[in-house]
C-alpha cells in the first residue's frame, strides 16, 4: 500500500505540473485570447477562393512554327484587322520564346482564328492548337503557389492569414481583417511575374535605324531572356542624392548567384542597346544598357513611394508559378463574426456548467473528481490548440463542445462500472479499481473510433470540415488521456487517503 500511495502522489504531483506549466503557458508565455487565431467566420475579412490556370505547352516539332510563321507573314501582307493579327503575333513569338501560352492568350488566339475563317492561312495555326496541351496541376505547382501567397500575405502585413488547398487545383484564402474585397484580391491574384527583355534582331534594326526603342507591347521586337526566379531581394530608395526630395523612387535588386551570372551576360550582350523591364507582361522601363552589370544588382526606376513600395514587396515574394483566377470572393463583417463568437462561447460554457452540475449531482464525489478533470482537460484543449496555431471555427467550437461529452462519456462508463461494484459487495478500494479495469476496453473502443471517423474528415473534408475534425481528433485524445490519467490518479488519492468511506458518497 505504501508503494502505491508513493506512486500516486508521483503521478499526481506529475499531473499537477503539467497543469501549472499549462496555465503558465496560456496566460504568461503565450496568452490564449491571443495565440488562437479566429476563423473568418468567427471575425471580419475576406474569403477567396483561387483557381489555378497553368499554361498551354508546346508539344508539336519546330517545323510546325515555320509553318505557322510562314503563315503569319502572309497574313500580316494581307493587311488583316489587328485584333486578328495581333493574338497570332503574340501566339508566334511566345511559342518561339518560351514554347508556352497563358490561357488568355490561347483564348485570345482561338478567337483570333475563328474570325479569320477557314482560310488556307489558318490551316497551319488550326494544327499548332492541336499540339498544345493543358499543363496538369501537380501537388507540387500547388504548394509553390500556397508558399508565394504566405510570404505575399506577409509582406502585406495580412495578419494570419489562412491558405489552405481545396481540391487538385484550387486555393481557399482567408484574410482576416481585410475587408475591401479588390485590396484582397490584388494581394493574392498578381501575378508579379518580372521579365528581363532583350531586342530582337527586328527590334536591333529598329533601334538602330531609329535611334529610339522599339514599341514596348510588340512581341516581334524583344524577347525574354531571364525572368525574376534570379532574385534574392528587393526594397525602394529614394532616386538621386536628395533623398526623397524629387519626389521619385527606385526599386534596388539583389539577385542570387545564379541571377547574377545570367544577368552578367544579358547585359555583356547588350552594351549599347536597351533592356526591357517587364511586370506581368507590362513594360515598366527600357533603360540603355551602359556597361556589363555583373555585380549582382540592379534598379528599376521611377515610381512614386507608394508604388516602389508595393513593387519591391511583391518582388520579394516571389512571382506566382501559375496564374490564378479568382471564382469566388465573400466579405464577412465584423458584425456578423462577433455575435457568431459571443454565441458559440455562450453555448460551449452553458454545456460544460451542464454537464458539471450533472456530474455533481448523480456521481457524488466521482463526479465532483470528474468535473476537476473536465478543468483539466479544458486547460489542456486549450493549450494544445495556443502551441500549434489552431485556427478556431465556428465548426470547430462545435467540436469542443463534442468532445466535452466525450470527455465526461468515459467517466460515466468508469463511474457506472464502480457503482455495480458496490452493490454487488465490494469495498472502496476493490470497486474503484475493478471499476476502471472492466471500463477500459469500452472506453478505447469509442474513442478510437471517433479517432477514425475524425482522421477522415480531416483527410477528405473541405476546411472547415477539417477544422471541426482537427478539433474532435485533439479532444478525444485529451478526453482519453484525462479519464483514464487525471480521474483515475485523482480516484486512486481519494481512495488511498480515505477522504471518504460512504458507499453513498459515491453513487451507490
Amino acid at each position: 500500500m505504501g508503494e502505491k500511495k508513493l506512486y500516486n502522489t508521483l503521478f499526481l504531483l506529475g499531473v499537477m505540473v503539467l497543469v501549472g506549466t499549462s496555465i503558465w503557458w496560456l496566460f504568461v508565455r503565450q496568452p490564449f485570447d491571443k495565440a488562437i487565431k479566429l476563423g473568418l467566420d468567427l471575425q471580419s475579412g475576406t474569403h477567396l477562393l483561387l483557381g489555378l490556370e497553368p499554361d498551354y505547352t508546346w508539344t508539336g516539332l519546330t517545323d510546325d512554327l515555320t509553318a505557322a510563321d510562314q503563315s503569319l507573314s502572309t497574313i500580316q501582307k494581307k493587311n488583316v484587322s489587328p485584333d486578328i493579327a495581333k493574338p497570332i503575333e503574340v501566339a508566334n513569338a511566345k511559342l518561339r520564346d518560351q514554347a508556352t501560352l497563358t490561357q488568355k492568350e490561347y483564348k485570345s488566339l482561338t478567337d483570333a482564328l475563328a474570325k479569320l475563317g477557314n482560310v488556307k492561312e489558318a490551316q497551319p495555326w488550326q494544327d499548332v492548337i492541336s499540339k498544345l496541351k493543358l499543363k496538369e496541376v501537380t501537388p507540387d505547382d500547388l504548394q509553390k503557389v500556397k508558399d508565394v501567397l504566405v510570404r505575399r500575405t506577409d509582406e502585406f502585413g495580412t495578419t494570419e492569414p489562412v491558405i489552405q488547398s481545396f481540391g487538385a487545383d484550387h486555393i481557399i484564402v482567408d484574410l482576416p481583417n481585410v475587408t475591401d474585397p479588390k485590396k484582397a484580391e490584388d494581394i493574392v491574384s498578381k501575378q508579379a511575374f518580372l521579365e528581363f527583355k532583350e531586342l530582337t534582331p527586328k527590334g536591333v534594326e529598329f533601334y538602330e535605324r531609329n535611334n529610339s526603342s522599339a514599341n514596348p507591347d510588340d512581341p516581334t521586337m524583344w524577347r525574354t531572356v531571364m525572368t525574376g526566379d534570379g532574385l534574392k531581394d528587393a526594397h525602394e530608395e529614394p532616386k538621386g542624392s536628395a533623398a526623397g526630395t524629387s519626389g521619385e523612387y527606385i526599386v534596388a535588386f539583389a539577385l542570387t548567384k545564379e541571377g547574377t551570372k545570367k544577368f552578367g551576360e544579358v547585359t555583356s550582350r547588350n552594351i549599347g542597346k536597351p533592356l526591357g523591364i517587364y511586370l506581368d507582361g507590362k513594360s515598366i522601363s527600357s533603360p540603355r544598357v551602359n556597361t556589363a552589370i555583373t555585380e549582382g544588382a540592379g534598379i528599376i526606376e521611377s515610381f512614386t513611394l507608394d508604388k516602389a513600395h508595393e513593387l519591391a514587396r511583391y518582388l520579394k515574394a516571389g512571382a506566382l508559378p501559375i496564374p490564378i483566377k479568382i471564382q469566388e470572393s465573400v466579405t464577412v463583417g465584423p458584425t456578423l463574426g462577433h455575435e457568431a463568437l459571443i454565441e458559440s462561447l455562450s453555448a460551449g460554457a452553458l454545456g460544460l456548467a451542464m454537464v458539471m452540475v450533472f456530474m455533481l449531482a448523480f456521481y457524488r464525489l466521482p463526479g465532483f473528481f470528474a468535473n476537476i478533470a473536465l478543468i483539466v482537460y479544458a486547460i489542456w484543449l486549450l493549450t494544445v490548440m495556443v502551441i500549434f496555431h489552431f485556427v478556431l471555427t465556428l465548426p470547430g467550437i462545435a467540436g469542443v463542445i463534442l468532445t466535452i461529452g466525450m470527455a465526461v462519456d468515459a467517466n460515466i462508463l468508469i463511474f457506472e462500472r464502480i457503482k455495480e461494484e458496490l452493490w454487488n459487495g465490494k469495498s472502496i478500494p476493490t470497486a474503484v479499481d475493478t471499476g476502471f479495469h472492466r471500463a477500459w476496453s469500452s472506453i478505447l473502443d469509442s474513442h478510437v473510433t471517433v479517432i477514425i471517423g475524425a482522421t477522415a474528415l480531416i483527410w477528405k473534408g473541405s476546411s472547415s470540415i477539417q477544422g471541426f475534425g482537427w478539433a474532435l481528433l485533439i479532444g478525444t485524445v485529451l478526453s482519453l488521456l484525462t479519464a483514464w490519467g487525471v480521474t483515475r490518479v485523482i480516484m486512486d488519492w481519494a481512495v488511498i487517503n480515505n477522504i471518504s468511506t460512504s458507499r453513498k458518497s459515491y453513487g451507490a
